[in-house]
């Protein structure tokens, strides 16, 4: 139930914890060095990794065609992008 229900940006709180502790155990990293957010597969999720690692004027190699909602979201943001024709057999 508690899942189901709105929570804090990057994700449960209890849920966020165990994968830090996780991570520091299985791959021996500092709490410190990195953080973690955890969405539902939403565009939330994806504009935030476009926010973290894009900048304007940065060029991004884009499959054609591309989701229409990740370029709506880069334009304005003055992402470049550079496309790439996929085949599919």
């Amino acid at each position: 139930e508690k899942a189901l229900q709105y929570s804090a940006t990057n994700g449960l709180a209890d849920l966020v914890n165990w994968l830090l502790d996780l991570q520091v155990s299985v791959h021996s990293r500092a709490k410190a060095d990195f953080d973690i957010c955890i969405g539902n597969g939403s565009q939330d999720v994806l504009t935030k990794a476009f926010e973290a690692f894009l900048n304007e004027g940065d060029f991004l190699l884009v499959d054609s065609p591309a989701y229409v909602g990740s370029l709506a979201y880069l334009k304005p943001m003055g992402v470049k992008f550079a496309g790439k024709i996929s085949f599919q057999n």
